[in-house]
């Protein structure tokens, strides 16, 4: 996926491929086109959302 082809809607699965370690933050920004910022922001979101990460 490039950044052109990146879409809001791709985020909850790309929280949750970074949730079990299969992406990183850096990796996302990459593919998004936002600043690493950004994306720690959303996925945190994200994670508080669906549940993801450690308990």
């Amino acid at each position: 996926m490039s950044n052109d082809d990146f879409d809001e809607g791709d985020l909850p699965e790309l929280a949750r491929a970074h949730s079990e370690g299969d992406v990183t933050i850096r990796q996302i920004a990459t593919l998004t086109g936002l600043p690493s910022e950004d994306v720690y922001e959303r996925l945190t979101e994200l994670y508080d959302e669906h549940d993801l990460g450690d308990d």
